[in-house]
Parts: C-alpha cells; structure tokens; sequence
C-alpha cells in the first residue's frame, strides 16, 4: 500500500486534465484494478497505469513495453559493483521497428540510455537492449543517486520507437523502486549503503 500512496502523490502533485491517448490500459492486470496516473513533467503530458501493487507495463496496438529495469552486477576483484539498464517490448502483429531510443525522462532533463539504429527482433517477436554505460554503484555517482536516496524512489523512462512505415511511438513507463527494502540485493552486491 505505501507504493500506492507514492504513486497517488505523484499523480497529485503533477496533475492535469488532457491524456495520452496511445496507450491500452485493462481495467485489470494480475486480479487487480488499473489506476491511470496523468502526468506534466516539463511540459510533456503523458500517462502511466498501476495497481497498488505498482506500474503494469504501458501498452498499445504496436508493442507491449514490458522491461523497464536495472541489471546489476556483483562486485569482482577490483571492480566494485555496477548496473546497466536494460529494456525490452514485445511487438504485436507485423511491426518493424527501424529505431528503438529509450531515455530517462527525468525532473530536470533527458538522458539518453539507449539508441538502437539497427533493432533486431527475436524470433518471440521481442526486442531488448542495454543502456551504453555501465554505472557503478558508489554515493558520489550521479547515476546511482536513487539506490542511496531514502524511501521509494520513482523513475520514469521514455520508450521511442520508429518503425519502418515512417511512423512512431512513444510510450512512458514508470518504475519504483525503494532502496530501503532491498538490503539482501545490496549485501549481495557488495553494496555499502
């Protein structure tokens, strides 16, 4: 329920009144009921869908984004411990995407993670990729900020795919994730919070 309640204060804190219109949101997933959370974030409206369990994966008649997450790696030798974020979307139907850039779509600017100008498709009609750079896991990095922030922390990633038709997508796709309770990932990793 405290992910439901982080998730409702950000829906209140950047509300408005228009609506993305290219996501397909069910009134359920996994037995329970969808909320759609609109949001302005530096000008751009979008909308992202939860359960009190936290954010489905966005969805429209083209693609499914449904892997929005950090790959961790354990500490070796010398090297302390990093992560790379990796995504991933399953196509429907014929879609042939051209282009796949995916970004951090965050509260003071865009970061760019994933710019992928030849996308290949699995024979599960699935694409994946890895951002470019690796970022370790230490207090003073930037990147790694929201592993050593208190509390739920809530990021949100902007999926852009073009396809071969000369058409695009964009969807948003939120991810939480709270720090505070994954001490057992951190210990494993070396991780010193």
């Amino acid at each position: 329920m405290r992910q439901a309640s982080a998730l409702m204060a950000l829906a209140l804190c950047c509300a408005t009144a228009s609506a993305q219109t290219q996501t397909q949101a069910p009134a359920n997933f996994e037995g329970q009921p969808v909320q759609t959370l609109t949001a302005t974030l530096r000008g751009t409206t979008f909308s992202l869908h939860a359960t009190d369990s936290g954010y489905i994966p966005e969805s429209t008649d083209r693609l499914t984004f449904d892997n929005a997450g950090p790959e961790m790696e354990k500490a070796t030798g010398d090297r302390g411990p990093r992560y790379r974020w990796g995504f991933g979307f399953a196509l429907k139907g014929d879609a042939k995407p051209v282009r796949v850039r995916v970004e951090d779509f965050g509260k003071d600017a865009d970061t760019l993670l994933v710019d992928d100008t030849a996308p290949v498709i699995d024979a599960g009609h699935r694409w994946s990729g890895r951002a470019a750079t690796e970022c370790d896991i230490v207090p003073t990095a930037p990147c790694a900020a929201w592993i050593f922030d208190k509390g739920l922390q809530t990021l949100i990633f902007r999926l852009t795919v073009d396809f071969d038709d000369g058409t695009n997508q964009v969807l948003y796709q939120g991810a939480a994730f709270n720090p505070d309770t994954m001490q057992p990932v951190w210990s494993f990793l070396g991780v010193k919070r």
